[in-house]
Formats: structure tokens, C-alpha cells, sequence
């Protein structure tokens, strides 16, 4: 009589040889705009072509709103109402700037480079959801307040800030002050600010090279001093 044991510890064994799964291949695809008070937006792939981006697909990928050009990995589904995201897979690097909506430009009364302005850390003093518009205050500089308004968030996708949320700004001078004119998630910047520094810090600078090269050389046998 064979001892279920013994089909016990087969099974195992043929599980733990059964090769991974296979990852699932996705599309490449970049943000056309999204709006969370609407939930959702568009993304463009194949050569213009266009898919459903809705929220609940961010929500369940950990973010609460993207900005437009930046591009991700995702599974594409059909439906009845044509294609839609389905399920994200990965995120790549969100744009360096947001392109400034028009109203702002109006309020600044000239043309400008969101791209070719720094990037200021600030958090929230208070912001009024309902009229769209508050201010932020730049780390460390109390006197440095800006204004913020709703449409740079929508433009990102980000939700109307709490109080004391930290943020990412581009920053200009307008008539009346420090205007926002563009926005990004503060994790998100901090994140890939991180990941930069490791990876300078791990790349072995030409003074390392040249020591392993040194050490390498009086490590041969045979070869003079």
C-alpha cells in the first residue's frame, strides 16, 4: 500500500520543478491627459491610437492621478465601447514639466517654459477646493508663498491638496506674486531623486577604477613592483 506521503511530497516536488509563469507582455503606451474630478482619461498607442484610462485602473495601481507624456507598460482589453486599459503593469519616468494651461498664461500676461524652471519643494498653507485656488509655501523660506491653482493640479491628475501636503512646483513671477505653473507629485520626484543618487553612489568613480587597477596589478604573481 502506497502511503499518501508519498503522493504528497511527488506533487511538491513537481511544483517545485514546474518552470515560473511567464510575465505578461504588455503595450507600451503614453498619458494623453487625465482628469480625476471626471475619473478618467486617455492614453495613445499604435501609431495614434487611443485607449480608456480609468481611475479605478490607477486606483488599483497605487496612484491617485498621472501626468500627461508619461509613459507606462499596461494590458489592453476590447469592449464594447472600444479599447481600454485594463490593468497597469509599470510606470516610466513622469515628464520633467507639464505643459502651463492656458488660464494661467492669460493671468502671467507672457509666454513661459515650465521645463526650464527649478522644481521647488513646498507644502500646502491652505487650499479651497471648491473655489479651485491656495496657497504653498516653499520649504524652508517663510516668506515665499505661492499661488496655487486648480487647473495645474487637474492638468497632473493630482486631487485637491490637504493642508501641509508636500508638493513639486514649477515657480514664475506673476502681477500679484509666486504663481505655480506647473505641479508634480512630491513622492514621485523624491522617489526618482533617490533612485539617481543610489545609482551615482554605486558608480565607481575613475579614482576607484584606477586603485582596483593598482591593487590588481601588485596582486599578479611574477611581476615586478
Amino acid at each position: 500500500m502506497i502511503h499518501a506521503s508519498y503522493f504528497q511530497t511527488n506533487v511538491a516536488a513537481a511544483a517545485e520543478a514546474a518552470p515560473p509563469a511567464p510575465a505578461p507582455q504588455g503595450e507600451e503606451v503614453t498619458v494623453l491627459w487625465f482628469d480625476r474630478a471626471k475619473g478618467y482619461g486617455f492614453v495613445s498607442f499604435d501609431l495614434g491610437a487611443e485607449a480608456l484610462l480609468h481611475a479605478s485602473t490607477l486606483d488599483w495601481a497605487g496612484r491617485s492621478g498621472i501626468a500627461p507624456g508619461t509613459r507606462l507598460t499596461v494590458q489592453l482589453a476590447e469592449t464594447d465601447k472600444g479599447t481600454k486599459v485594463s490593468e497597469i503593469l509599470s510606470f516610466g519616468p513622469a515628464p520633467a514639466a507639464t505643459p502651463v494651461p492656458p488660464a494661467l498664461l492669460e493671468e502671467i500676461g507672457r509666454e513661459v517654459d515650465a521645463a526650464a524652471l527649478p522644481v521647488e519643494a513646498a507644502r500646502v498653507t491652505w487650499y479651497d477646493a471648491r473655489r479651485g485656488i491656495g496657497f504653498a509655501r516653499a520649504f524652508g523660506a517663510p516668506d515665499r508663498d505661492i499661488f496655487l491653482h486648480a487647473s495645474v493640479l487637474r492638468l497632473v491628475g493630482l486631487n485637491p491638496p490637504a493642508k501641509g501636503e508636500a508638493l513639486a512646483l514649477h515657480v514664475t513671477e506673476g502681477p500679484r506674486g509666486l504663481i505655480a505653473v506647473a505641479a508634480r507629485d512630491w513622492a514621485q520626484v523624491d522617489l526618482q531623486a533617490q533612485e539617481a543618487a543610489q545609482a551615482q553612489a554605486e558608480e565607481p568613480t575613475e579614482a576607484q577604477d584606477q586603485k582596483a587597477q593598482a591593487q590588481a596589478h601588485r596582486a599578479k604573481p611574477g611581476e615586478a613592483s
